[in-house]
């Protein structure tokens, strides 16, 4: 204790002299109000709100080969929303307690224009296609993030392929692509050297993310889209055209997968608890027949395996009694070679978890639960579903799942296809090391968004993106 007393008040010096990063909002600049006015924002004038400014953006520039992240930079934009035409890109950030800046501005926003498109009738014979991401440790919203880069390019590269995908025997509308960017105060302190001593404080951070306005990003969301569908329902007789009027996919990536994982992980568990339940006495079962959201994606994922223990069980249940999933519901990536959710997570594990205790029943019960309890999802042999390998196809390359259990896996080989849960495991070729986010990054190469497409073909082309079972070799 003695040692602590006298060494943190130099730790707390050093945070002082090298500066922390100010808990401010970055996208300050509302987007044009319809009829030509700064809107009605009470606090239009503090903020950088104008209305002449061109509404269209070019294409976004090409990712650079490193993943820096964001500082503020002059002349970097401060658009609340980035419109590109056929796609666009919003964003919504939280402080440091998960509030929403400025009384739930943005989230106004968006709710405000998700509503408009919707309404739009040159998109009334469109689908909307929602995709929102979650940012982890280090990353913020600023323009320069490679974060904000990445998601530019996902929101991009979906809007194309969809509209590839018009085709016979392909899709029959076309889908409009609305992202949706998470940004929160992923670092503390600005200097370089003092960065991985503040993953303890980000991560606190993080859980209080999860638990504040973001829920309420969630929500709109959520009521948007049934909305949407209820009002489809009167023009599409499909009910399955109907339903994707308006489809919701979710990624974090690192702490914020926690995010995602924390503010969604009830939902997920109490939809399909309601769907297994239907499966297995569809006399006697009520409730939803679509948990939402349509996909939860998380990559690399930084928190303790044993919170996802019950969603395991329940999909395992599901799966006994038939339920099977077009798309899977919730998707793990880890990659095989991120140490920062392997060794390093469970030697930090170790050690904040001595006194824990586990259940007490067998040897085996207490080794169970002791060892997901120190380890992230991707690297608990019991959870593990699914490998990606990289496949060559006349010349190029394009990323495919099996199904690869292990001996451990509590999963049916028999229904592992239609399973609503997939831990997937990732080589280093396809995501590098933690951060990996959609794009593959080798130091002196143009970064490739094998993940990235692999995620929209399972879409696009659900056969080209599953190989035979076993076909991506073992786990490490």
């Amino acid at each position: 204790m003695g040692t602590f007393s006298k060494g943190f008040p130099i730790f707390a010096i050093a945070m002082i002299l090298c500066g922390c990063v100010p808990t401010l909002e970055i996208r300050t600049q509302s987007p044009p109000d319809p009829n030509g006015t700064a809107g009605s924002n009470p606090h239009a004038d503090t903020l950088q709100v104008n209305a002449l400014q061109p509404d269209i953006l070019p294409a976004p520039a090409a990712l650079p080969a490193e993943c820096n992240a964001g500082s503020a930079t002059p002349g970097e934009t401060h658009r609340g929303i980035e419109d590109y035409g056929s796609y666009a890109l919003g964003f919504a950030e939280f402080d440091d307690q998960g509030w929403s800046y400025d009384g739930d501005r943005q989230l106004l926003q968006l709710q405000q224009r998700l509503q408009s498109d919707l309404k739009n009738p040159a998109y009334s014979e469109m689908d909307l296609v929602v995709v929102v991401f979650v940012h982890g440790w280090h990353h913020n919203a600023h323009d320069n993030d490679c974060n904000v880069q990445e998601a530019r390019q996902m929101v991009r590269i979906a809007s194309e392929q969809f509209d590839n995908a018009i085709r016979p025997g392909g899709f029959k509308r076309k889908r409009r692509v609305f992202g949706i960017y998470v940004g929160w105060r992923g670092e503390s302190v600005n200097a370089a050297g003092l960065r991985y001593a503040t993953v303890i404080d980000r991560r606190d951070v993080a859980e209080k993310v999860a638990k504040g306005s973001v829920r309420q990003l969630f929500a709109n969301l959520h009521e948007q889209q049934l909305v949407a569908q209820t009002a489809a329902a009167g023009d599409r007789k499909d009910p399955k055209d109907a339903a994707a009027r308006m489809y919701t996919t979710v990624v974090g990536h690192s702490f914020g997968g926690l995010i995602v994982f924390n503010a969604l992980s009830q939902q997920i568990i109490s939809d399909l608890t309601a769907a297994a339940q239907k499966a297995c006495s569809p006399g006697d079962a009520i409730g939803v027949t679509r948990p939402w959201p349509d996909g939860v994606i998380l990559i690399n994922p930084a928190f303790e395996a044993t919170r996802f223990e019950p969603i395991n069980r329940i999909a395992d249940r599901a799966a006994a009694c038939g339920y099977a999933a077009e798309h899977p519901l919730l998707t793990v990536i880890t990659a095989d070679n991120d140490h920062w959710t392997g060794s390093s997570f469970t030697f930090g594990r170790r050690l904040l978890t001595l006194f824990e205790k586990y259940d007490d029943s067998t040897p085996q019960s207490r080794a169970t639960e002791r060892n997901v309890n120190l380890r992230a999802i991707g690297f608990v042999a019991r959870y593990r579903t699914h490998r990606l390998c990289l496949r060559s196809d006349g010349g190029s390359e394009h990323t495919t799942v099996s199904a690869t259990l292990t001996p451990e896996s509590t999963a049916n080989p028999q229904t592992i296809l239609t399973r609503t849960v997939w831990v997937v495991g990732a080589p280093p070729e396809i995501v590098d090391g933690h951060n990996g986010f959609l794009y593959a990054r080798k130091r002196g190469k143009i970064p490739q968004p094998y993940l990235l497409m692999w995620l929209v073909s399972t879409h696009v082309n659900p056969a080209a993106a599953v190989s035979a079972p076993n076909g991506c070799g073992v786990w490490h």
